[in-house]
Order: C-alpha cells, then structure tokens, then sequence
C-alpha cells in the first residue's frame, strides 16, 4: 500500500462527512378551507420547498381525494416527469376537469365545473425525486365546499366547522436526546381520535402505514385525560398523549416522517372531521458536549479511542458525530487526517 493511501482514505471520508446527511422537503397550504358555487372553477392551494435536485429531476405532484384519512385517500391526478417530459394523468370524475395551474412554481389544483359529489377533503402529496425515504415526501389537505347559491343558507350558525392541525414542519435533536413532536387540534371535541404513524415513500399509503400510537381523547363528556396506546414494537422508548408523541433517548434509527391524524366524530359533513400532517424528525449524531467546552472549532482524536475522531464547531459545539479511521489507521491530530496506527501517538 503507498504511503499517500491513509491520506487519502482520510480526505474521502471528510469530504463525505461535511456534507449535510439529511435532504427535507416540505408541502404548505395557504388556505385549508376553499369554498366554491356548484359550475364553478375552483383552486386547491398548494406549494412545497424542496432542496434543489442534484439529479435535475423534478418532483412528483400527486393529488388525493379522502374523507376518511390520507391513509384510505384514491388518487385523483398525478404530475411525474420521464426526463424532462411532464406526464399528467387524472383519474375517475376528475378526468378532464383538473390541472395543475402553474407546475413550474407550486402544485396548486383548478378544477372545473365544481359538483356536488367534489365536496370534500383533498391531498396534496409532492415526491423528492433524489430522495427516496420518508423524508422525500409530505402532504397537506384543502378541504373543498361546494355551495348551491339557488338554496339559502342558514344564517343561524353558518357552514358546519371543521378540525385542523397544527403540526411543526421538522424537528432536529442530537441523538440520545428527548423530543417531544406537538399534535395541537383547532376545533376538536370529545369524540376526537388520534393516530400517530409513519409510511414508507410511496404514492400509496395504506399498504405501507405503521402505527405507532393513539390516544382517545376522552371516553364521555365527563373526561379528565385520554386513553392512550403504543404500539408493541414502539413501548420501549415512545409515549403518547393528547399533546403529541414524546421519543425518550433518540436514537438514528428514530430518523423518519411522523404523521399525527385526527378523527372528530362531532364533524358529520364530508371530511370536516379529518385531518393529517407530519412532522420529519432528524436526529443528529452527538458525543457529550464536555469533549468540546472550551476548544477551537477543529477535528480531535478521540480521547478514549484513538482511531476515532470528533469535529467541534464554533462555540464549542460538536457537530457530525463520533467517526472512525479505515481499519489499521488512527487519528493523527497534529496531521489532521487518518495514518497507520504505528506512526500515532495517542493522545
């Protein structure tokens, strides 16, 4: 082996470490509530963020319809892309009556000639074409009125209401740390119900979903608490309750899209009683803060194996982990890379 070998190891294995390990997009819905007049043309608002493609491609843009979930929820329209061709497809009804307004800029849906069957809850889903996992994908729901203006309205109370989520787009901990990913509900009642689950990246959700928990909010009107389940293969380090789902001792595996739905039985109007969102968890790896307090932004060798490294950021603050040389080399500080363990004193 040359000499220049274990310099170089040392050289790929930064490069790859100092870039970011986590690509995460996200989808937002201005207006979670659209009202249209029955024959009239109707916009679904929706837009995303996403981490611009190292590959060129572009994302998939999928649209649902479901009133009982995002998990049972049938695939009304779909934007995908073969190359740099756009491939539009709708599906059932809706064919020949939706599009995309602007695909270049957001995955905003018109529809036209809105019908009465039309009302209900939609999903926008959009696709990270460079990142295949759960991370690369997310989805918010519009939920669509339609009014004949021929019948009055009660002016009394006014449409029925509707539940809403509000659930933090990401959360980011260093590993071995606690989170807490809050599950607030606009408009619940008693009857609510919640499901916490993750899937897989997949245009499907049923076939892929796995729950983590659920808590019942209350069992009567009489109510103090809710009754709340881990699944089996989650009980060892997640709890639930009414205020979101807590992960004790993170841990890398615990890196994934977390999705809080919520079940009002109260609601009897079309999707008015449903509504899902997640939240994409990162957890970073981390050692104890003490083996950086008070040192310059730099690698080190690690203190209790000398063919592992660390890297401090400024303040203090250690940043990607504890990481380890090939195999038959150790961490040489003073040269700042990875050399045969004969030529490294350990510091």
């Amino acid at each position: 082996m040359s000499q220049f070998t274990p310099f170089v190891l040392c050289i790929i294995l930064a490069g790859a470490l100092a870039q970011s390990p986590f690509r995460i997009m996200t989808v937002t819905v201005p207006r979670p509530e659209v009202t249209a007049n029955i024959g009239s043309d109707v916009k679904l608002p929706c837009s995303y963020s996403i981490p611009a493609a190292g590959s060129g491609l572009k994302p998939t843009i999928n649209w649902y319809k479901g009133d009982d979930g995002i998990a049972t929820a049938t695939k009304i329209f779909s934007l995908s892309y073969h190359g740099p061709v756009q491939v539009p497809e709708a599906y059932g009804e809706f064919v020949g009556r939706v599009s995309l307004e602007n695909p270049a800029a957001d995955a905003t849906l018109k529809l036209t000639g809105a019908r009465t069957s039309d009302q209900g809850r939609y999903w926008c889903a959009v696709f990270d074409s460079d990142e295949h996992n759960q991370l690369g994908m997310d989805s918010k729901s519009v939920l669509l009125t339609v009014i004949d203006p021929n019948v009055p309205q009660d002016q009394g109370t006014g449409r029925p209401g509707h539940v809403e989520l509000h659930v933090p787009a990401q959360r980011q901990v260093f590993q071995g740390e606690d989170v807490l990913l809050p599950c607030e509900c606009d408009d619940c009642h008693w009857t609510s119900h919640k499901t916490w689950f993750s899937v897989s990246f997949d245009n499907t959700w049923a076939a892929t979903r796995e729950v983590i928990a659920t808590v019942g909010l209350c069992g009567g009107h009489q109510c103090h608490g809710g009754n709340a389940h881990v699944a089996p293969a989650f009980q060892d380090r997640f709890a639930v309750s009414t205020g979101g789902l807590k992960i004790s001792a993170t841990k890398r595996l615990d890196t994934r899209r977390y999705w809080c739905q919520v079940e009002d039985m109260t609601m009897n109007s079309r999707g008015s009683g449903v509504d899902a969102q997640s939240v994409a968890l990162a957890v970073v790896p981390s050692i104890p803060e003490s083996h950086c307090t008070g040192k310059p932004a730099g690698v080190y060798q690690h203190p209790d194996d000398c063919a592992k490294f660390y890297t401090c950021a400024e303040g203090g603050v250690q940043y990607d982990g504890v990481n380890t040389c090939p195999d038959g080399l150790y961490y040489d500080q003073a040269l700042g890379y990875c050399e045969w363990a004969s030529l490294v004193t350990c510091l």
